[in-house]
């Protein structure tokens, strides 16, 4: 099977249609869809202290919307080609676990995909409240864009410059983000906002939940290498296994599928709604003009 369908001859043919069949076809419609968009794309970001130059004194304040728009619209880019690279590899890997029967990659990669979908939606809706379906901004407004795309890119939790430099003794003393960097944002805030925002999604926390239990080395993740038996009898058996039987791969799935599919459904709903936003700020608008309120000026750029 290739990395794009799943091999429906794993289980038998009755647990597949009956359980497994709606959500199979419905994650790989979603990679046969986003799977034809550009696979690598070149940015050009201006540096933090160059943007607020530019914010806050415009060598020529009519040059300057040109430059304020193409940093925000080349960020909007990174948060949309990033969460689309990340959830077409995300598929790729759920496809391909289940065909191999690689049950800790499916909850590595499922816990994977309620991540993605919970970050990106923490993100969109900060960046809905902003209103970007729009061509008139002030300063204020452009910096608060700025700051949460910022946020999203640089959002960690390691010093990576400390890393860079081989400064090792430093990272073993303390190794939290700083600088530049941000404070990653705290992933079970955002599956908890997420869970909150439509019926669908009220339990997510409990799905994440299990696979977290399974991905880490807990009495989950035992049990994706003991086999399920028949009947239980006394004394218990456990049957350890490197590639469990049918019954446990079935369990696996069948309490795990139902939530890894409608995050990445969301998550399809969420890149469609930023390549909306794209293709404003690529330059296709109605009215063509793009104006920024100075604080004693207002800047028009006319798109071509």
């Amino acid at each position: 099977m290739g990395n794009d369908k799943f091999d429906r001859s794993i289980f038998p043919a009755h647990t597949v249609e009956n359980y497994f069949e709606k959500n199979l076809i419905e994650i790989e419609k979603l990679y046969s869809e986003f799977s034809k968009a550009p696979d690598n794309y070149s940015l050009y970001f201006l540096s933090e202290e160059e943007f607020g130059r530019i914010l806050r004194n415009p060598k020529k304040v009519q040059e300057a919307p040109a430059h304020i728009i193409n940093e925000v619209y080349f960020r909007i880019q990174f948060f949309f080609f990033t969460n689309l690279f990340k959830f077409l590899k995300y598929i790729e890997s759920i496809i391909a676990s289940w065909n191999s029967k690689n049950y800790l990659g499916w909850v590595l990669f499922g816990r994977a995909a309620i991540e993605l979908c919970a970050v990106y939606n923490h993100f969109y809706i900060k960046l809905k409240e902003c209103n970007l379906i729009r061509t008139d901004f002030t300063i204020e407004e452009i910096q608060k864009i700025e700051d949460i795309l910022i946020q999203y890119s640089h959002g960690t939790r390691f010093d990576w410059n400390a890393l860079i430099a081989g400064d090792v003794d430093k990272l073993k003393d303390k190794f939290e983000a700083k600088g530049e960097f941000r404070q990653a944002t705290n992933i079970l805030t955002t599956i908890d906002r997420l869970s909150k925002l439509r019926p669908a999604f009220h339990d997510l926390p409990a799905v994440y939940n299990l696979l977290s239990d399974y991905a880490h080395p807990n009495m989950g993740s035992h049990s994706l290498f003991i086999d399920l038996p028949d009947k239980v009898q006394e004394p218990i058996m456990n049957r350890l296994a490197l590639n469990v039987n049918s019954r446990r791969g079935e369990f696996i799935i069948v309490t795990t599928i139902q939530g890894i599919t409608i995050s990445l459904v969301y998550v399809a709903h969420l890149l469609q709604e930023t390549a909306n936003i794209l293709q404003l700020w690529g330059g296709f608008t109605e009215s063509k003009i793009f104006t920024i309120k100075f604080p004693n000026t207002i800047a028009v750029l006319k798109l071509k």
